[in-house]
């Protein structure tokens, strides 16, 4: 009888451990399958999902309000994103695989601020023929001169830059040069504030063959520091936040503040207390947040089957020493105060 029972528990116990093996096979295929198989995100309880690929990681002001902008959108939108980007603003390779890999997770809509118009234009194609909605935000995308994209969502920058050209005329004194320092050669935001800037200064002043920074701020400080060594030089011309920064630092180094003009772009601490300092005479501010906000209002809007206009222009206004504190300048200037 103890022999019996003895087997009889034995038995039990294999028993025991077979059906916990299948219980552990079949939980371990479930999970498997759930990891392989992928739901659309728009059958996800109805929340639409978004990719926007910016130009950038770094943490710059402008694309940190941006971010911020498109936070705020999303929550009060119901949606939900993902934010990617290179590590650097040069770094073109990186941007594309980025939409691929997009293109891949299948969202249902891809924001894209393409770091170069020309070398993004086959893979922003690609996710229209992916049947993936695109919108566009700070730089655009073209082919055969016709914009890629059902919406593009940014300053007008030949605009901005007029403003920023004409900034630097009423300064210069007569006869001087005026060099210009672009952030990133390749994309529109880039050139169309270059033509612009050169709207702005008209074609009585000498202008220097535009120079590439390659989104680097201490590559501006170089071409800074290169472009001061010519005591024809009057003032510099920057078309972003780090270009700007660049060159105040060249200028600064050399002793030839307020003695070289400088107009910039965009907004940050250090771009503020160079105001302040005399050193950057104007800068012309953008409205990032606002960029990031109507870019995923937008989208939104076009995965519900809504018209959305091919362009919004975000504003920008030419900000000064003198006119920084004014409340509605203090406000753009001053975002995370």
């Amino acid at each position: 009888m103890k022999h019996v029972n003895l087997i009889s528990r034995k038995g039990k116990r294999i028993v025991k451990i077979l059906l916990l093996v299948i219980m552990i096979s079949v939980s371990v295929g479930l999970v498997t399958y759930t990891a392989v198989m992928k739901i659309p995100s728009s059958l996800n309880k109805g929340v639409p999902k978004i990719i926007v690929i910016g130009k950038t990681n770094q943490d710059l002001a402008f694309w940190l309000s941006l971010r911020d902008g498109i936070s705020v959108a999303a929550n009060e939108y119901g949606a939900t994103y993902e934010y990617w980007g290179p590590d650097a603003e040069s770094d073109i390779d990186k941007q594309i695989s980025l939409v691929y890999k997009a293109i891949e997770e299948k969202p249902d809509a891809i924001i894209l601020a393409a770091t170069n118009y020309e070398l993004l234009a086959q893979p922003a194609q690609a996710i229209i023929d992916a049947g993936i909605p695109l919108l566009t935000m700070d730089s655009n995308v073209y082919a055969n001169n016709v914009q890629i994209g059902s919406c593009f969502v940014a300053t007008d920058n030949v605009q901005a830059g007029v403003k920023a050209g004409e900034a630097m005329k009423s300064l210069l004194p007569d006869g001087r040069k005026v060099a210009v320092i672009s952030h990133q050669i390749g994309t529109t935001s880039s050139r169309d504030r270059d033509t612009g800037v050169r709207q702005g200064l008209g074609t009585d002043i000498n202008i220097l063959p535009t120079v590439d920074s390659a989104g680097s701020e201490d590559k501006a400080f170089e071409l800074a520091d290169k472009i001061l060594k010519d005591p024809e030089i009057g003032g510099i011309v920057c078309l972003n936040e780090y270009s700007t920064i660049g060159a105040a630092r060249a200028i600064i180094g050399a002793g030839l503040s307020g003695k070289v003009l400088l107009v910039g772009f965009d907004s940050s601490p250090s771009l503020n207390t160079y105001l302040e300092e005399d050193c950057l005479n104007a800068t012309v501010i953008q409205r990032p947040f606002n960029m990031g906000y109507v870019a995923v209002v937008n989208a939104v809007a076009v995965i519900n089957g809504k018209k959305v206009d091919p362009f919004y222009d975000t504003g920008s206004i030419l900000v000064t020493k003198g006119t920084m504190y004014l409340e509605e300048n203090e406000k753009l200037l001053f975002p995370f105060t």
